[in-house]
């Protein structure tokens, strides 16, 4: 097999495989009622703030932001939340829970 095709075989199977990565799956229960289209008090203000305090902070909370930044919260309301905490969350002095 001659250099050029090679190229031409290889070339598009590389560039198959460069494909952006998927994002992943939701896998919690607080992280999938982020995608639904209506609101679920289990996953209200009290959860979502103790995701976003320091000793928690934790993936599940960073994947609910991103899920959340470019929602539209009148057909996503589970992402209110997620989007009110994460903008005060920027204020100094914000406050955070106390260590037990």
């Amino acid at each position: 097999m001659t250099m050029r095709r090679l190229l031409l075989v290889l070339v598009p199977v590389l560039l198959g495989s460069c494909r952006p990565a998927e994002e992943p799956e939701l896998t919690t229960p607080a992280l999938e009622s982020l995608e639904a289209g209506r609101y679920d008090p289990r996953f209200g203000l009290e959860y979502w703030t103790g995701r976003l305090d320091e000793r928690r902070s934790d993936e599940e909370w960073s994947r609910a932001v991103a899920v959340c930044r470019e929602r539209d919260l009148r057909r996503y309301p589970n992402c209110r939340t997620v989007r009110l905490l994460g903008t005060v969350s920027t204020i100094p002095g914000f406050p955070r829970e106390e260590a037990p």
